[in-house]
């Protein structure tokens, strides 16, 4: 009965825990940069500052995520094929109340089996991926203690964009 009750309290918890305001993201600028590619967006939300008053969430994992194939699931349960991911650099404020954000992204198919580690994806094969859309869609996803996964609305980063990068030769494989 004591473990009944316990679980109930967590359940009720986790429930009540507040999530801000869904952001709207927009794309902004793109770059090569060693491996990765630097994707610039802004936000009309800060999303550094989320949680920050409410002192018994802490956000754990925060990354900008990305579908390479049109797969627009991003629920953390589920698990996408080919993807691209990043931690997001601090912001600076822009003109309004936009807030500028960078995440540097790699580039990842994920294992037959689940056991496996994701495996990362040569320049080639990102392009030959991308080619069969216009855009990709891409959200800002963080994980926080206590309450459920925040996730922002989509943006979608324009594929020819992206395969300008990967054509320039700056990136390495």
């Amino acid at each position: 009965m004591n473990k009944l009750t316990i679980l109930l309290a967590i359940s009720l918890l986790l429930g009540c825990t507040g999530q801000p305001r869904q952001a709207n993201l927009k794309f902004t600028a793109i770059e090569g940069n060693g491996n990765r590619i630097e994707i610039e967006f802004s936000s009309d939300v800060n999303l550094n500052t989320l949680f920050s008053e409410n002192r018994t969430q802490r956000q754990v994992l925060s990354e900008l995520i990305c579908s390479l194939n049109g797969d627009e699931n991003f629920d953390f349960e589920h698990r996408l094929e080919v993807f691209s991911n990043g931690r997001v650099m601090n912001n600076e404020i822009s003109s309004g109340n936009q807030f500028i954000f960078k995440s540097a992204l790699l580039f990842w198919r994920s294992p037959k089996n689940e056991l496996d580690s994701d495996v990362m994806l040569t320049n080639e094969e990102v392009a030959g991926i991308i080619s069969k859309q216009d855009t990709i869609p891409c959200l800002y996803r963080t994980t926080v203690y206590l309450a459920r996964p925040y996730y922002t609305k989509k943006m979608h980063v324009p594929t020819n964009l992206l395969r300008k990068v990967i054509d320039s030769g700056t990136l390495q494989n």
